[in-house]
């Protein structure tokens, strides 16, 4: 394990930083992973076209799964990593995470596709890959519910009766957290966001508007008997600093910076508005809420419609 004097400062995910955008170096030991794409390998769509050739007899997933994670991490943790040109003002804070990649002592994992024994196995085999390169001081752990690990770091020191919702590109899903610290998981709700939207649309920021509002009216039907919720904590598919959403034209959600850039005075509106008292919101970027289940330094990565980072301790 990495001395914690060793480890840079806790640097803050940015849309530059996009593990969707990383490109592998051509340092990896798997030749054919490289100048390959974070998106290209462990996004849905690519995770999606890995299982039809395995129920197809023509791949192993889990295998083939854990090798592209193994690269994916070797390139991070070695800095042989390529992301595209950065804007002027955004060159040294990415830099600083390629440096935070490079010394970063632990990684928790999540994500759908990594539920169960499959899950299980491939941070397995990934990890036998990594320290056959000389990268087993590394930590690599599967969040023990990879499917809602970023619900759960959103949950973190909030009050009971917390409304708490994960708003993916594909579905929205909520819990109410209990006085026990466990979760009381709500039906999900569809989504249909374009993680892939580019420019500035006021009717396509209106139709993902109208689609969080109607998500919410649900979770509110479905919880009546907490009618005074006091707070909803919120993980987003989208780049946010203190709430306020990154102004960043890529990305279905960050188009709401059209109709109002804070996101939790956007939430606090709908809610009120839906005939309930306004709560307190507080809401981070995917990765960043997954990383707060970590206790330490470290970085969480989130297999969903897109590969989400977030860095610990959250800032």
């Amino acid at each position: 394990m990495r001395n914690r004097a060793d480890i840079p400062p806790v640097p803050r995910a940015i849309p530059e930083s996009s593990i969707n955008r990383a490109v592998i170096g051509n340092a990896c030991p798997l030749i054919e992973y490289r100048d390959r794409g974070g998106r290209d390998l462990l996004a849905s769509r690519a995770l999606e076209t890995l299982r039809q050739r395995a129920s197809a007899g023509e791949a192993d997933f889990t295998r083939e799964f854990a090798r592209r994670l193994a690269a994916l991490l070797h390139s991070l943790f070695t800095g042989d990593v390529v992301w595209p040109p950065p804007p002027a003002d955004s060159a040294a804070a990415l830099e600083a995470i390629r440096q935070y990649w490079i010394s970063c002592p632990r990684v928790i994992l999540g994500g759908g596709y990594l539920s169960g024994e499959p899950g299980r196995e491939i941070v397995a085999d990934a990890r036998l890959h990594l320290e056959g390169w000389g990268l087993g001081d590394r930590n690599i752990t599967l969040f023990d519910r990879p499917g809602s690990m970023p619900l759960y770091g959103a949950s973190t020191g909030q009050p009971a009766v917390t409304l708490v919702i994960d708003f993916g590109h594909t579905s929205a899903k909520g819990a109410i957290l209990q006085e026990s610290g466990e979760l009381e998981f709500l039906k999900p709700r569809p989504m249909g966001i374009n993680a892939a939207h580019e420019g500035w649309d006021p009717d396509y920021a209106r139709t993902v508007h109208g689609a969080i509002r109607k998500a919410l009216a649900g979770f509110r039907d479905e919880c009546r008997d907490n009618a005074a919720v006091p707070a909803i904590a919120i993980s987003l598919a989208a780049y946010l600093e203190n709430g306020v959403l990154v102004d960043n034209h890529r990305g279905g959600y960050c188009k709401l910076r059209m109709i109002n850039p804070d996101f939790n005075d956007l939430i606090g509106d709908i809610w009120e508005d839906l005939g309930m008292p306004r709560p307190q919101v507080c809401s981070w970027h995917d990765g960043s809420a997954a990383a707060r289940n970590l206790s330490g330094p470290g970085a969480a990565l989130v297999f969903g419609t897109a590969v989400g980072h977030g860095f610990s301790p959250v800032i």
